[in-house]
């Protein structure tokens, strides 16, 4: 009787045990849903990293933000009535960042510009490239 009662308490021990091994499982490309900032904000973080990134001025600081600030408004505007035409979306896209390229241009020194440049073109190199990064095994 006792050997019958200590298997059967090994039993369900070692059964719990292995339950508390077990993690549950989660949908690991479910993430929390991003916070949309405002205008406002994605114009003063892009100004914020421009000063940091090219050592503005405060009078530089002040306008290159006014016209992050009008084409944070023109994405939003674009974004909230944008079409299923992705070219045509895409077109109006390009055309309020070629204009936000000219502005800034006016505003910067030539040495300035050419590093903004560079830094762009970084960074969509780096886009692009995690972009095209193959999925980690396991997922």
């Amino acid at each position: 009787m006792k050997k019958i009662l200590f298997i059967a308490m090994l039993i369900v021990g070692s059964a719990s045990f292995s339950f508390a091994q077990v993690a549950p499982k989660t949908d690991e490309k479910q993430r929390p849903a991003k916070q949309e900032k405002s205008p406002e904000e994605r114009a003063t973080d892009g100004t914020n990293r421009m000063t940091k990134e090219l050592g503005l001025t405060a009078d530089q600081a002040a306008k290159i933000h006014a016209f992050a600030l009008t084409r944070a408004q023109k994405m939003d505007d674009l974004k909230a009535k944008a079409s299923t035409d992705n070219t045509a979306n895409q077109a109006a896209r390009k055309k309020i960042m070629d204009e936000f390229d000219t502005n800034v241009k006016t505003v910067l020194t030539p040495e300035q510009y050419t590093k903004w440049q560079a830094e762009k073109e970084e960074h969509k190199k780096e886009h692009k490239e995690s972009k095209e990064a193959p999925e980690p095994a396991g997922k």
